[in-house]
């Protein structure tokens, strides 16, 4: 974000992050943090415009709260996912609809989580 400021990029909310690790990690987590903008930007090596390919089938599950407590969400979904015949079809994705940067209550953070699936 200090980047973005820095540079006077506009983007639209909300921010996601995709998480190309196949399970969870404590430290170390290969995350890719995304912003949508709508006009062209310096590319840097640490800050790259591309567009993300259409995923044709996700399971999603939503998580109201703090982050501290998203590991249920995710173990809820991988519950689900497997009680339907469904596997983890490439890294999951964390859409940030609310959280520190526009609510100050942690209990009313919502983010959707998205794990792409095949049967």
């Amino acid at each position: 974000m200090t980047y973005t400021q820095q540079k006077g990029i506009r983007y639209k909310s909300p921010c996601y992050a995709i998480y190309h690790d196949p399970g969870f990690k404590e430290k170390d987590v290969d995350v890719e943090v995304t912003l949508t903008i709508s006009e062209p930007v310096e590319e840097t090596d640490r800050f790259n415009v591309r567009r993300l390919e259409p995923v044709p089938e996700v399971a999603v599950v939503m998580h109201q709260g703090p982050f501290e407590m998203i590991t249920e969400a995710y173990q809820a979904l991988g519950i689900w996912m497997e009680a339907n015949g469904y596997e983890l079809d490439g890294p999951t994705r964390a859409i940030y609809h609310k959280g520190p940067y526009d609510e100050e209550d942690p209990a009313n953070y919502l983010t959707e989580i998205q794990a792409p699936v095949r049967k």
